[in-house]
């Protein structure tokens, strides 16, 4: 009868057991359960995320530490030409061939150390063709802080990178060319100066001897005239020189712009590409010397709507193009007008700036 109140105790303990157990397994299950939730909307997230990321036009990957492609957007598809599958696992460097600006040990140490990197890259395509693309990578970490994966967009510069290469040897060539026409000019003023000297030297030598006045003042009427022909020719070379000038941009630049425009922009650059060939056609307008030799007093701003307006631009282009407001165009238009004395409203701007052409 003894071992009944410690069996019935024992019973008691048990139940107390099996009831705490239950309680810490319901515990449990309502945390697996808020955790599942967290994962599926975590999970959301990230599928959001990638869509996302698919969308861009610049390409976009993550690699591990190894450099092993973890993901491959649409963007990389199109410009690598290496579908998703194929390129997933892959090493990156390898698959692309890149050229790096300098050793990769020390850009590796800069992600490290910053947990960035900017810089250009060149790259390889499926088809064996090589780009230059702007590349920035950045280095994303897991809760404890150690480095988890690398995040790396890249944007393809190709096309800008060849019309930089153009315009700088252009630049280059017409550097040279001044050059060499400032050293003739050098040379003729010397010539010039070292005449003058002489012209001093003869008029001291007239004073001296005033019995030779008379042979000594023609030579200095042939001497004057002489200076006149060479100061004629001086004119001429410098309209000569600006006639060159003016041709080397219709023939050297304005082509690279043209066919810079053909290419695939965003909005923002066609329109300062198309304000820098505006500018450039203007400069060799004899339309813009016209306007500026009727001594209007227009600002170069002014010069520019009038160049614009002349060719058939609307106000509200006009204003997308030099980023000013509709109604500060329409005060340069206002402005225009009173300047070329148009006092009726009837009277058509592009119409009297056309007749200035």
């Amino acid at each position: 009868m003894a071992d009944k109140p410690n069996t019935h105790q024992a019973l008691l303990g048990e139940l107390t057991r099996l009831r705490r157990r239950v309680k810490e397994l319901e515990k449990a299950e309502a945390e697996r359960a808020q955790v599942e939730q967290a994962l599926r909307r975590q999970a959301a997230v990230l599928q959001e995320q990638a869509e996302l990321l698919d969308l861009a036009h610049v390409t976009i990957m993550v690699r591990d530490l190894d450099n092993h492609i973890l993901f491959w957007n649409r963007g990389a598809e199109e410009i690598y030409g290496w579908p998703r599958q194929e390129a997933l696992g892959q090493i990156t460097h390898s698959l692309l061939e890149t050229k790096f600006p300098k050793p990769l040990a020390e850009i590796e140490a800069q992600l490290l150390r910053d947990g960035r990197w900017e810089g250009e890259l060149v790259h390889s395509r499926k088809d064996g063709t090589t780009i230059v693309v702007s590349s920035r990578w950045a280095l994303s970490f897991d809760q404890q802080g150690n480095p988890l994966a690398v995040l790396e967009i890249n944007n393809d510069i190709t096309s800008r990178k060849v019309a930089e290469d153009a315009l700088r040897r252009t630049l280059g060539e017409l550097d040279q060319r001044v050059q060499e026409r400032t050293a003739e000019m050098t040379a003729a003023n010397l010539a010039l100066t070292e005449e003058i000297a002489e012209r001093g030297r003869v008029e001291q030598a007239l004073r001296v001897r005033e019995q030779e006045l008379q042979a000594k003042t023609q030579e200095l009427n042939e001497v004057n005239s002489a200076l006149q022909v060479l100061l004629k020719q001086q004119e001429r070379f410098r309209i000569d020189m600006e006639d060159q000038i003016l041709s080397n941009v219709r023939t050297l630049i304005l082509p690279y712009l043209g066919a810079l425009l053909t290419m695939h922009l965003s909005p923002d650059q066609r329109a300062q590409a198309e304000i820098a060939e505006s500018n450039l056609r203007n400069l060799v307008s004899q339309f813009t010397r016209r306007l500026s030799a009727a001594n209007l007093g227009l600002t170069p701003e002014a010069l520019q709507i009038a160049n614009l307006i002349r060719d058939g631009r609307t106000t509200k282009e006009i204003a997308e193009l030099l980023r000013l407001s509709p109604r500060g165009v329409i005060f340069h238009r206002q402005n225009l007008r009173r300047k070329l004395d148009l006092k009726s409203n009837k009277v058509n701007l592009r119409s009297q700036l056309l007749a200035l052409t």
